[in-house]
């Protein structure tokens, strides 16, 4: 089970957003999206898990329990759903999310934009770092976690006793 409360954190605005997993010791990216309101779409995800990706209507779906961090994007643009969708394909081509929807691709495949600046300022965007993030912590992160805290107290109480 994983802890989905620092998702009520997520401002409600305009983003690209991209979820992570992490399978055989490695993070990657496991699906890219885009949405004019971040929490109602994160918590569509997450808590009411009524997404068509999240609710397995598709072939290959979403699992919340899998998920380790979100990540999004902003940008003034994206009050304009086109500049939107084109930063979302701009997004799933450098995340290379392992989740991608053929709908979304036939769709947008057939999305231009004449704006040369634009593309090139979301290539950057999504190179550099999200503006901001979420990490989702299971029971077995929890216990890891405190496994390291232990080990710190106890370096410190030895550096303390010298």
């Amino acid at each position: 089970m994983r802890d989905f409360s620092q998702i009520y954190n997520v401002p409600n605005i305009p983003a690209v957003y991209a979820f992570h997993c992490s399978g055989k010791g490695e993070q990657y990216v496991a699906y890219v999206g885009f949405t004019h309101h971040l929490k109602q779409r994160i918590v569509k995800h997450l808590i009411r898990r009524d997404s068509s990706d999240a609710a397995g209507i598709s072939a290959v779906s979403l699992n919340p329990n899998q998920l380790t961090r979100l990540d999004w994007w902003e940008h003034p643009s994206f009050d304009k759903t086109i500049y939107l969708k084109v930063a979302e394909m701009v997004a799933l081509e450098i995340l290379q999310p392992a989740l991608r929807s053929r709908v979304r691709d036939n769709k947008m495949g057939k999305l231009t934009i004449h704006d040369d600046t634009f593309v090139i300022s979301m290539q950057e965007l999504f190179k550099g770092p999200a503006s901001g993030s979420v990490e989702m912590f299971n029971f077995s992160d929890a216990l890891r976690r405190i496994d390291l805290l232990e080990k710190r107290v106890a370096q410190l109480e030895d550096l303390l006793k010298r």
